[in-house]
């Protein structure tokens, strides 16, 4: 059993599990029972493993008290909705650039890590739904190492409540999103909104773009 456990480091295990949220057999359950984990290294794993650590609860222990993962490898992981989300007391995540490359919804992606200072280079490229990405990431200052491509059609919430966000990220193709409720809402940082941010005539809705 981990229980206890504030290290914890996962090279070539093998375990018996489903998807994100999906059930593991009952040996995998006691081995990671560790609320009071607080450093996370996968090797060269899938991200189911990642998932039987942080669990499906979002107010569990583990989730609140984890600050440093590290994702090792050339694997290409199949979830990305919601996979970093509310781990409030994360300082620090490393992974493949393009560990979620062919991945199309990146809703929730960081939000809540409200302590990450610096987002990891990261390729979204295919994603169509963008929200809430990185609501309440209330120490990032920008976005520069995420790659986003030309298709984002939902982008409501992505930025909201991103505290120290000092400037509007111009390498989003802004021009394919049909909804973006609240994008850059309480974003105090900010200081001056570009030009050319290209929004579509297909958008349907802005209510409260840069609220606060």
């Amino acid at each position: 059993s981990a229980s206890g456990c504030e290290v914890l480091d996962l090279n070539h295990l093998t375990v018996n599990t489903t998807s994100m949220g999906g059930t593991h057999d009952n040996n995998a359950a006691g081995n990671y029972n560790a609320n009071n984990l607080l450093d996370l290294h996968i090797a060269s794993q899938d991200d189911t493993y990642l998932q039987i650590i942080l669990g499906s609860d979002y107010n569990s222990e583990r989730r609140h008290n984890l600050q440093r993962v590290v994702i090792e490898g050339n694997s290409t992981f199949n979830n990305s909705h919601t996979q970093f989300f509310f781990l409030p007391s994360l300082k620090f995540l490393s992974y493949p650039s393009g560990a979620w490359r062919s991945q199309g919804d990146f809703r929730n992606f960081f939000s809540n890590c409200k302590k990450l200072e610096e987002i990891p280079r990261t390729d979204c490229s295919n994603s169509n739904n963008c929200s809430y990405m990185f609501q309440h990431c209330h120490n990032i200052k920008n976005v520069d190492n995420v790659v986003f491509g030309n298709n984002t059609v939902d982008g409501n919430g992505m930025f909201s409540d991103c505290k120290s966000l000092e400037e509007v990220p111009t390498h989003i193709d802004y021009s394919s999103m049909t909804t973006a409720v609240s994008l850059f809402s309480s974003c105090y940082c900010l200081k001056t909104v570009p030009s050319g941010l290209n929004f579509s005539s297909n958008l349907t809705n802005i209510r409260g773009l840069f609220a606060n």
